[in-house]
């Protein structure tokens, strides 16, 4: 009975790998010596017998620690006359040197073949994958292969009008990791856009395209200078330096007119006679309302009503102006009846 027991213990365990005799599972590099920071394509493959009637497959999320992981689109199954196979596609990029070994991954299925009871999730996996991680020289960050250029939309424009560069790379490696560029402008006015990174894998490489575009205001003629541009080159384990071509940029200056001075100076000249004539105006025009303002005495003088009162207003001048005939004049009128005529404006005019 015991014997009997163990037996269909022994079946149900035993069930699952002899239904799956026909189910591989593997990992499939696009390289397995890279250079850190280079990115290699990563495909899980599940083949099946179509005897096998997979009734479902579930797929983790790729399992690993020492790379960076991005994950593709999944490919639709693809059946063939014996065999289907299910993809699924990762790029991998290295975050360490040395040897890393890439872990067991796993599939679950589930079959049709399997009775109600004993139907089961079954994991099955791949085998282990060793990748080689050589560093990058020199403290270079960027490896690859790369073309590079520099482009002006044109070289010949007015003062203060914007011209507009642009640079672009090409080419395939980690072109990710390609920092911003600085033109190093500094008596210019430069606008900078952040770069536009595009990026696909394809031929079991990783390949891109950079663009930065500048925007630079200037007043004078100027020069781009060469842009370099320092990489490992993957194809021949060397270091690399491309250039761009300089770029020279005429501009055409304001013009200045040299008879500007002299006109300005006639018309300061011109300006500075009217100014002249305007206050000497405007000073006599003073001077007479001074002029036009009347002293108190002469007011009394005006005011008095009779040649007594005038009299007696003139004795206190008549030491400072000649007033000797008037004065005889009045005291011939006051003393002794005489009718002398008596002129107020002539002693106004003595005044001043």
């Amino acid at each position: 009975m015991i014997v009997k027991n163990l037996g269909r213990v022994a079946f149900v365990f035993l069930l699952p790998l002899f239904l799956y005799a026909e189910v591989k599972f593997e990992v499939k590099l696009s390289k397995d010596k890279i250079y850190i920071n280079e990115t290699i394509k990563a495909d899980l493959v599940l083949s099946v017998s179509n005897d096998e009637k997979i009734d479902q497959t579930y797929f983790e999320e790729f399992e690993t620690s020492d790379f960076w992981i991005k994950r593709l689109e999944d490919i639709k199954p693809i059946k063939g006359e014996e065999n289907t196979i299910y993809r699924y596609q990762f790029l991998l990029e290295p975050k360490v040197v040395g040897s890393i070994n890439l872990d067991k991954q796993f599939v679950e299925i589930s079959s049709k073949k399997l009775r109600a009871n004993f139907k089961r999730w079954h994991k099955i996996y791949s085998k282990e994958r060793l990748i080689e991680v050589y560093p990058l020289y020199e403290d270079l960050a960027i490896q690859g292969k790369y073309t590079i250029e520099l482009k002006a939309d044109k070289t010949k424009i007015k003062a203060n009008e914007p011209i507009n560069i642009t640079l672009k790379i090409k080419g395939k490696g980690n072109i990710d990791d390609i920092k911003k560029f600085d033109l190093g402008f500094k008596d210019k006015i430069v606008y900078s856009d952040l770069p536009n990174i595009s990026s696909k894998f394809e031929m079991n490489s990783y390949w891109g395209e950079f663009i930065q575009k500048f925007s630079i205001i200037a007043d004078k003629s100027f020069s781009i200078p060469s842009i370099k541009f320092k990489y490992l080159n993957i194809d021949t384990n060397s270091m690399e330096i491309i250039f761009t071509k300089p770029i020279f940029i005429e501009v055409q200056e304001l013009v200045k007119d040299t008879n500007d001075p002299k006109y300005l100076k006639y018309i300061f000249a011109i300006f500075g006679v009217f100014i002249g004539v305007i206050l000497v105006y405007i000073v006599n025009f003073i001077r007479k309302k001074q002029s036009k303002k009347q002293h108190p005495l002469e007011i009394q003088i005006k005011k008095a009503k009779s040649d007594k009162e005038l009299y007696n207003l003139l004795l206190t001048i008549s030491r400072d102006i000649d007033l000797d005939d008037l004065m005889k004049k009045l005291e011939e009128n006051i003393y002794n009846g005489a009718k002398n005529k008596i002129d107020k404006k002539e002693i106004l005019k003595c005044l001043h």
